[in-house]
C-alpha cells in the first residue's frame, strides 16, 4: 500500500468519491460524502484506535456493517478506499491545527447538509459507544448540538419546544456544531486520547 497523505481531495476527487458512494456498486445503507466526512471526524476524534478494518465497514453499510459494495462492478477500488483514508487524514490536520470546518460549509458556502454531517458523527458515537460513553457522561453539552441535528430524538426535541422551523435557532445551532468539535479534540487530547494523534500511514 502507497504512504497516504493529508493531501485534501479536489472538487473532482470529492465528486469521483460522492459519486461512487451514492452509486447502485454500493449498498443502499452507503454513506454519502457528507455523512462519511461526519463519521470520520468522529472516527479521528475517539479516545482510543480503531482498527481500519472495523470502522470502513459502517461506511459501506451504517445501519448494520455487514454490506459491501460490489467492487466486481468497479475498476478503481483502491483509488476510492484511498480517498476515504486521505480525507480521515486530512481531518486529522485539521483538527490539529485548529482549522475544522465541516466540508457541507466548503461545498455549499452555507449550512446546507448539516444534519447529514452530525447523522454521521452520531454513528460513529452510537457504533463505538463503549469508546465515547465517558466523555458523553463528562461533556454532554458538546454533543448536545450534534445530537439535536443528527438523531430521531433530537429532531423530536425540535419540533416538540417549536423551533424545528425556526431558521436563525438552526443556526445558532450549526455554529456550534462547528464550535464543539475542536473543543472535543482538547478534551479528549488532555485526557491522554491515543487515537487524537494518529494518521493511516
Amino acid at each position: 500500500m502507497n504512504k497516504k497523505t493529508s493531501k485534501p481531495l479536489s472538487d473532482d476527487e470529492q465528486d469521483e468519491l460522492d459519486e461512487f458512494l451514492l452509486s447502485d456498486t454500493t449498498p443502499i445503507s452507503c454513506m454519502d460524502l457528507i455523512v462519511l466526512d461526519g463519521f470520520l471526524t468522529g472516527i479521528a476524534l475517539t479516545p482510543d484506535i480503531i482498527s481500519q478494518d472495523e470502522w470502513i465497514k459502517w461506511v459501506w453499510d451504517m445501519d448494520e456493517g455487514k454490506e459491501i459494495p460490489d467492487f466486481n462492478n468497479y475498476d478503481k477500488p483502491d483509488k476510492v478506499v484511498d480517498y476515504i483514508f486521505r480525507h480521515y487524514n486530512y481531518i486529522v490536520k485539521l483538527l490539529r491545527n485548529g482549522d475544522f470546518e465541516p466540508i457541507y460549509i466548503s461545498i455549499n458556502d452555507d449550512y446546507y447538509g448539516s444534519t447529514s454531517w452530525c447523522e454521521g458523527f452520531m454513528v460513529c458515537v452510537t457504533k463505538f459507544k463503549d469508546q465515547w460513553k465517558t466523555i458523553l457522561k463528562d461533556k454532554p453539552d458538546l454533543f448536545e448540538p450534534i445530537v439535536l441535528l443528527g438523531t430521531e430524538k433530537g429532531q423530536e426535541i425540535l419540533d416538540d419546544s417549536g423551533n424545528g422551523d425556526d431558521i436563525n435557532y438552526i443556526d445558532e445551532i450549526n455554529d456550534r456544531v462547528c464550535e464543539v468539535v475542536p473543543e472535543l479534540y482538547k478534551h479528549i487530547k488532555n485526557k491522554g486520547g491515543s487515537n487524537v494523534y494518529q494518521m493511516i500511514h
